[in-house]
């Protein structure tokens, strides 16, 4: 299965497979991690859960400095629904 364009935006579930992911899998950044990631997200590649991965770390970077990030990287399926 190919992955979507990375351009597109990561639905609400999307991200929690892809953060459950992380944090069942992620070590060190071993290609058997992302692959195994990737198991859970298969909609996207390993160079979109990478970059997903990227952008985490970077927000997560913002809000420990004091700062909240103006958007999310995917999209809250909580907020549309109100």
């Amino acid at each position: 299965m190919s992955g979507s364009s990375g351009t597109e935006q990561w639905s609400w579930e999307e991200n929690k497979a892809f953060e459950n992911g992380v944090a069942m899998f992620y070590n060190n950044g071993g290609e058997d991690e992302w692959v195994k990631i990737r198991s859970l997200v298969p909609t996207k590649t390993i160079d979109e859960i990478k970059l997903q991965f990227k952008k985490l770390v970077e927000d997560l970077e913002l809000i420990e400095s004091g700062i909240i990030p103006d958007s999310l990287p995917y999209e809250d399926k909580k907020q549309k629904e109100k």
